[in-house]
């Protein structure tokens, strides 16, 4: 099912990388228009794991 949807609209919809490449894409995001982003766990580790690495690397970088 993944081939179905194009690199192209994940690229714009979906944040994946290190958390400096997720807190780019966010900015790029807001610069955009956007006023929200919602997350996920992410994928590859625990959710506990993904919870952490969101809440100490890649938020407190979005606060405005």
């Amino acid at each position: 099912a993944g081939r179905l949807i194009p690199d192209d609209l994940l690229d714009r919809f979906a944040f994946a990388g290190t958390p400096t490449q997720v807190i780019e894409q966010c900015e790029a995001i807001f610069a955009a228009g956007a006023t929200r982003i919602e997350f996920g766990t992410p994928h590859g580790i625990t959710a506990e794991g993904g919870i952490r690495l969101l809440g100490e690397r890649v938020l407190p970088a979005l606060r405005r």
